[in-house]
This record gives structure tokens, sequence and C-alpha cells, in this order.
């Protein structure tokens, strides 16, 4: 079975990238993983809360929102997923994931900045396809 890793961040482009994702996992009856990445917080972030577990739990909570949105949109598919939630650098964090998952393909979303945009300030999208080993699809 063919295993497809979609990584989410509750936006509008990984929403898109979720749903074509879904049309490819059940042509090919593939299985699905959903990855949010929390990047490291911010040092202002930090001081915003005066006990880091506290800080921790919040991001925690939003991560699972994101990935619960991801899980209902493919259920809604009839299109079963398992969720992961990991912290790290986004692009990182995904191509270590594919390679420690045995991932075939990977299906993201960009935010579709143009070249120019693009090769200026970098994206997760354009460091996941020079990171990792197998297929990536982006999805505008």
């Amino acid at each position: 079975m063919r295993r497809i890793l979609v990584p989410v961040d509750g936006s509008e482009a990984s929403l898109r990238a979720l749903r074509f994702a879904a049309q490819r996992a059940r042509e090919a009856e593939s299985e699905v993983h959903l990855l949010h990445v929390e990047p490291p917080a911010a040092a202002e972030a930090l001081r915003a809360y005066a006990v880091r577990p506290e800080l921790e739990k919040v991001r925690a909570d939003a991560g699972g929102r994101v990935l619960q949105a991801a899980t209902d949109a493919l259920a809604s598919e009839k299109v079963r997923s398992t969720e992961h939630l990991q912290r790290g650098e986004p692009a990182h964090t995904i191509a270590r994931f594919a390679a420690a998952h045995a991932i075939d393909e990977v299906v993201m979303g960009t935010r579709g900045m143009g070249a120019l945009g693009s090769m200026l300030l970098g994206s997760v999208a354009q460091r996941v396809v020079h990171l990792v080993e197998v297929p990536v699809t982006l999805v505008k």
C-alpha cells in the first residue's frame, strides 16, 4: 500500500493539497499520513507566558485543532488517515518523517509566491522538494 504524507498547517493551500491527496488516495488505495509541524517558539512568544508548560499546551492544542480539521476533511471524503504532531524546523522535520515512515509521496500546498519571491524568500515547500528522496506534488 502506498503512503502519502500531507503536511498541514491550517492554511487554504494545505486544505487544497489535502483534497488533492484524498482523491489520489482513493484512486490508488493509499494510506494518508497527516503531519503538523510546530516550529520552534520565538523568544518573544516565550516571554508572553510565565510558565513554559502553558506555552507547550497552547501550541499542542493549536496543532491538535489543525490535525483534527484535516482528519475531519478526509473522513468526509471517506479516506482514513493517521495524525502526527511534531516540533522542529518544518522542512527538515517533514523530510525526516518521510524517510522514517517509508513515505512514497509528499503532497503539500504552496503559497504560490512566484519564482522571484520563492527565490528570494525560500519556502517550506521548496526546501522539502530538495530534501526528500520521494516525489513531491505541490498544490497551488
